[in-house]
């Protein structure tokens, strides 16, 4: 796979950053069905 993927990111060299924004995405849509479950 070419790393053109990379040159687009606004960060291409701080991938833990881009790790961080995808880990925290999921922790709010895991957040979101936890409270749609009714569990909050």
């Amino acid at each position: 796979m070419p790393d053109d993927w990379k040159k687009s990111l606004p960060f291409p060299r701080h991938w833990l950053a881009y790790l961080f924004f995808k880990l925290l995405i999921l922790a709010l849509a895991a957040a979101f069905a936890l409270h749609v479950a009714g569990w909050f």
